[in-house]
């Protein structure tokens, strides 16, 4: 009797402590799964797209743009290709082309003359050129514009220049931010998670809210498709003390709205990616009561994950024209650029080029120097008067001096007493006064000792010019090969010609 109420007693315990825990694990599995936060959202979207760290992707839109001023809406076309290789040991290097046609600003540009856009960052050089895609530029023709930028101005992110791809939303680049939209949440003022799900093409997303320095944002995220954004909305307002590219919404606006929509994904290499979207723009102008609306569809045509980079030239600026103008080039960043400064020209098969402080050295690609070539304007924009066709095919010989000094005055009789023979070589030789003191002495001097060459004045903004060719001291010298580019500049007299035939010509 005893062995058998032992019996029961266990029995009973066992009862006692399983069917507690079993009712428990019943009720957990009919409950409700647990509510990602919203940080646990954006980890698992950041973590989807930390996996793109290197790729090809080309894409095609359009946007059809409405103004209240314009009377009717204007449609533009692009054709858009980023590269990105985002090794650190790379430095982050990316390149954004862009090809458009349609209404491009105030102009109508037909698909067989489009207008083309590049911006790149090598690791060591940041570029952008606009102007004529390579295989249209126009012999004669100036084909277009590059601004460089060299390494001290800081490192260039992906960022910075896919937010500049129309399209952006589709890589995370949703406002007037540099970061990608799920660092901007990080620092909201305010943040949640909707508690019930929404269905965006027939998916139950997730919704976040967030009330950011760059605006209102609603984002409606996809757990199927790798936690993309299925849909987005961001509304930036004035007096919110939201910012737009930097600066305080006030003064860019009044209202901004931008929303993507349709949003389609595709599965490459176990890498869920959006590859179609709707998006629209629309903006209140505060200070002139204007209203702005477009409406954009892009769609991604080719993505390659992980390409060979270095075999395919991704980060070389092949896509540049001969020709095109270098703006802004060295010391020319504050902007005092005019007709009688140096010309400074993209030449790919350049011999000479000008390095970071502006000095002409031997090109050698590879070596970090961009292929900009630095050349004398045309000689009468100098003061010179000197036409076009006595320079064509001959090197230039250029004295910038004060002919009342008189270490000046003794350069110009040298190079008064070589000049037949230079010119016999195809060498012009030129001098440019560059004072502003007693020009009348100058020229008496001239006359008195009975000089041949072609001397011009300056009397205007000399500062300035001397210090764009970087005449540091006068007289300075500035030698030119047949095409005009510079090869030499400040050098001795005596080391003449050897920098003459340096540039090509005959022994002198």
């Amino acid at each position: 009797m005893r062995k058998a109420k032992r019996t029961i007693l266990i029995a009973m315990l066992v009862c006692v402590v399983t069917v507690p825990v079993c009712s428990a694990g019943t009720a957990r599995s009919k409950g409700k799964l647990k509510h990602p936060t919203a940080l646990e959202l954006l980890d698992k979207y950041a973590q989807m797209q930390g996996k793109l760290q290197s790729y090809i992707i080309k894409s095609e839109s359009w946007s059809d743009f409405s103004l209240q001023t314009l009377g009717r809406k204007r449609r533009i076309y692009r054709i858009c290709e980023v590269r990105y290789d985002g090794t650190q040991r790379k430095g982050n290097r990316v390149k954004l082309c862009k090809l458009m046609w349609g209404q491009v600003g105030t102009k109508y540009r037909s698909k067989d003359d489009p207008a083309y856009t590049s911006w790149m960052w090598d690791g060591e050089n940041y570029m952008r050129y606009s102007g004529a895609p390579k295989e249209n530029a126009k012999p004669g023709v100036c084909p277009g514009k590059v601004r460089p930028y060299m390494s001290g101005r800081g490192e260039i992110t992906n960022g910075r220049l896919t937010s500049r791809m129309y399209g952006t939303a589709l890589t995370g680049y949703l406002s007037g931010s540099e970061d990608r939209v799920d660092k901007v949440l990080r620092q909201a003022r305010e943040i949640s998670v909707g508690r019930r799900t929404e269905k965006v093409g027939g998916v139950e997303c997730y919704v976040i809210d967030a009330e950011t320095k760059y605006g209102r944002h609603a984002l409606w995220i996809d757990p199927q498709h790798g936690y993309n954004i299925a849909r987005a909305e961001v509304q930036l307002l004035e007096g919110e003390n939201h910012y737009f590219y930097g600066k305080p919404f006030e003064t860019a606006g009044k209202k901004l709205n931008l929303s993507m929509d349709n949003v389609r994904f595709k599965k490459i290499k176990g890498i869920w990616l959006p590859v179609e979207a709707d998006m629209r723009y629309r903006r209140a102008f505060g200070s002139i009561g204007q209203r702005s609306d477009s409406r954009t569809h892009i769609k991604v045509t080719e993505i390659v994950l992980n390409p060979d980079h270095e075999a395919l030239g991704s980060f070389v600026p092949d896509d540049i024209p001969d020709g095109a103008q270098v703006t802004a080039y060295v010391d020319l960043n504050s902007g005092f650029i005019t007709a009688w400064d140096p010309l400074y020209r993209w030449q790919s098969n350049a011999k000479v080029v000008v390095d970071r402080k502006g000095q002409p050295v031997k090109y050698e690609p590879g070596k970090g120097l961009l292929p900009v070539v630095k050349a004398v304007p045309n000689l009468r924009e100098l003061g010179l008067k000197i036409s076009p066709d006595k320079t064509r095919g001959k090197e230039i010989l250029l004295c910038f001096c004060d002919l009342t000094q008189p270490a000046s005055q003794k350069y110009v009789l040298e190079l008064n007493r070589l000049s037949a023979s230079l010119a016999e070589n195809a060498v012009l030789v030129a001098a440019l006064h560059c004072s502003k003191a007693n020009p009348n002495v100058s020229d008496a001097w001239v006359r008195a000792n009975n000089v041949r060459l072609t001397i011009g004045k300056l009397r205007d903004v000399v500062p300035e010019l001397l210090r764009a060719w970087r005449a540091e001291k006068l007289p300075w010298l500035v030698l030119t090969d047949t095409e005009h580019t510079i090869t030499a500049e400040g050098f001795d007299l005596n080391e003449l010609e050897e920098k003459i035939r340096e540039a090509g010509g005959a022994k002198h």
